[in-house]
């Protein structure tokens, strides 16, 4: 259930996705992963306060999640709340400084932000840690304000 989640996330169809982490979350309540995705599924819906209510859930349960704390990072965002965004993903990283999945947030929010230095640093190390992640980075919306930068055409092709 959480790949199909996944993989409909991957297409930007969030509506379809939403199912099908509720339906993981269901069957393992333990199951963080399916709970965050849940939660970054609704942040891409213009949900941002409810992803943000079952992020906190999460981390008062296992507040060592580092991709917690990075999607509860993306859902501050959303609400406007950009210090508080910064320093959940900064917490992320302390957690679990080689995480593809957070470093990739940290340079959307940085791009979202129009910080080129900060987004480079972030994506070459999310895609040092999980070279997939340029195809992500290829069609997401969050890096189209560098998307014809040659630093940026550079780190997310394909090799």
């Amino acid at each position: 259930m959480t790949e199909m989640a996944r993989m409909k996330f991957n297409q930007q169809r969030y509506e379809e996705a939403l199912p099908f982490f509720d339906q993981a979350a269901a069957a393992d309540p333990s199951f963080l992963r399916a709970r965050v995705g849940k939660a970054h599924t609704l942040k891409m819906l213009g949900r941002a306060a409810e992803a943000l209510a079952i992020i906190d859930a999460v981390i008062a349960e296992n507040p060592a999640y580092p991709l917690a704390h990075s999607t509860r990072g993306s859902a501050l965002q959303a609400l406007g709340k950009i210090d508080e965004a910064r320093e959940a993903y900064e917490r992320a990283l302390e957690l679990d400084p080689a995480n593809a999945l957070v470093h990739y947030n940290f340079a959307c929010f940085s791009a979202l932000r129009g910080d080129a230095a900060e987004t480079r640093r972030h994506l070459e190390l999310a895609l040092k840690y999980d070279p997939r992640q340029n195809t992500n980075a290829a069609v997401d919306p969050d890096f189209d304000r560098f998307r014809h930068e040659a630093w940026f055409e550079e780190l997310i092709a394909f090799k």
